[in-house]
C-alpha cells in the first residue's frame, strides 16, 4: 500500500514528466501532421480533441491523473497517453526510437 507521501511523490514526478514531454515536443508536432483520427488510443482523456496532440509513452498507473490535469489546464497541445508496457520487448522498442530520433508512437 502506498502511503500519503509516496503517493504525492509519484504524483509529481507524473506531472513532471509529463510537463517535460509537452514542453520538448510541443514544438515538434502539429496537428496538421498529426495521426490520430480519434482519442481512441489514448488512454487518459482529451479535453481539446482540435488541439496538437502529442504522445507520451509511459507505464506508470499514475500518469493519467497528471496528464489529465494538464489537459484540462492547457487548450493549445494535449498529452495522449499511450501505456507501452514494461517488459523486454518495450524497452528494446523504446531505445531503438530515441538510438534512431524517431520511431514514436502513432495511433493505428
Amino acid at each position: 500500500m502506498l502511503t500519503r507521501r509516496t503517493w504525492r511523490r509519484h504524483r509529481l514526478m507524473a506531472i513532471a514528466v509529463v510537463a517535460a514531454a509537452v514542453a520538448a515536443l510541443s514544438g515538434c508536432s502539429s496537428s496538421a501532421g498529426s495521426s490520430y483520427n480519434s482519442n481512441a488510443s489514448c488512454s487518459n482523456t482529451i479535453d481539446k480533441p482540435n488541439a496538437t496532440k502529442i504522445t507520451v509513452w509511459s507505464w506508470s498507473p499514475t500518469i493519467e491523473v497528471a496528464s489529465d490535469a494538464f489537459n484540462k489546464a492547457h487548450s493549445d497541445v494535449q498529452a495522449c497517453i499511450a501505456n507501452v508496457g514494461a517488459g523486454t520487448a518495450e524497452y528494446n522498442k523504446l531505445n531503438t526510437a530515441i538510438a534512431a530520433g524517431s520511431g514514436a508512437p502513432t495511433s493505428p
